[in-house]
């Protein structure tokens, strides 16, 4: 019996599926009637799928049944307890031109918040799906200020990014890992898109200004990192060694992000500033291999500086360190 209902059960889901495909084709070719027809079979034997109602309302607008949309709607919010529903309804309203009866809706989706900030990430998706960009922050920021275990500013970075936004955005950012110290990586790979190697571009210089204040307010080595790694985009290697001396005088575990920052800095030809880095490894370092590797380096450097006649100067030198 448990076999025969595990079958049915993949059965009803393949269908389910098949139905799905075909309705998504009917759509995305244009063929709203078709697909409409699908989707709502398919809302019937899957009453709690979200998905298939937003369809259903997205094919009315594109029909340009806007009252058959609100009509769908208004049964939703009597039975359905999501806030995404009223925000629609809202944005139905909205392209009525009703935007009293919009905002109405609008307020009474937000005030869900009050009571279940766990909404707040569905209900801001779907004022960015309709462009509300500014309510979809309010989401977010009341969310947090209702929750202090709830952080969206990962999310309102990216929609910051799009209201062009820099300062804000980069704040959220920077927010957002200082509390998940896991996402460094992902967030500097976001934040390169807005800046460059130029010092003076607008967005090194304002990122550079928050964190030189965030150095001054919070102790954190988290932005003396981040600020290196600014000075290192734009090539500016020395700058960076100050930041990484500060970093160790504070945690001196470990040289080997000052070791990276001499390869990176000769691999850059800026050989001056890579030898102060390895002299500077060699004068600290406890650890024999590291102090063996900046020594290597550094005869590397000299050795590709030289002319051939002082070859055997760095013989020497190799002989006297082996």
């Amino acid at each position: 019996m448990r076999y025969i209902m595990l079958i049915s059960i993949l059965l009803f889901s393949s269908g389910l599926f098949a139905q799905e495909e075909l309705a998504n084709d009917y759509y995305s070719k244009g063929q709203f009637e078709k697909a409409l027809t699908i989707y709502q079979d398919l809302e019937k034997k899957n009453r709690r799928n979200t998905t298939y109602k937003l369809k259903i309302i997205d094919i009315y607008r594109q029909l340009e049944q806007i009252d058959q949309a609100e009509l769908y709607l208004l049964n939703l919010v009597k039975i359905n307890n999501s806030p995404v529903f009223l925000v629609e309804l809202g944005y139905n309203f909205e392209l009525k031109n009703n935007l009293i009866k919009a905002k109405e809706y609008y307020d009474l989706a937000n005030q869900k918040l009050n009571l279940t900030p766990s909404y707040a990430y569905n209900l801001a998706r779907a004022y960015e799906n309709h462009s509300l960009l500014d309510m979809a922050i309010f989401v977010y920021n009341r969310a947090m200020e209702i929750d202090s275990n709830l952080n969206f500013n990962i999310q309102l970075a990216r929609i910051y990014g799009e209201q062009g936004d820099i300062e804000k955005m980069f704040n959220s950012y920077l927010d957002f890992i200082h509390i998940n110290n896991s996402y460094i990586d992902h967030t500097k790979r976001a934040m390169s898109g807005f800046i460059s190697e130029d010092s003076q571009n607008e967005g090194n210089q304002i990122l550079k200004r928050i964190l030189l204040k965030k150095i001054q307010k919070d102790p954190d080595l988290l932005w003396n990192e981040l600020l290196s790694w600014l000075f290192i985009q734009q090539k500016d290697y020395r700058k960076s060694f100050a930041q990484e001396k500060a970093i160790f005088n504070r945690n001196p575990e470990s040289l080997q992000r000052i070791l990276d920052l001499s390869f990176i800095a000769s691999e850059q030809k800026n050989f001056t500033t890579a030898t102060e880095i390895l002299n500077f490894i060699i004068e600290k370092s406890q650890d024999l291999q590291t102090k063996i590797q900046a020594y290597d380096k550094l005869l590397n450097i000299e050795a590709e500086n030289i002319d051939i006649s002082e070859y055997k100067k760095i013989q020497q030198k190799y002989i006297k360190l082996f």
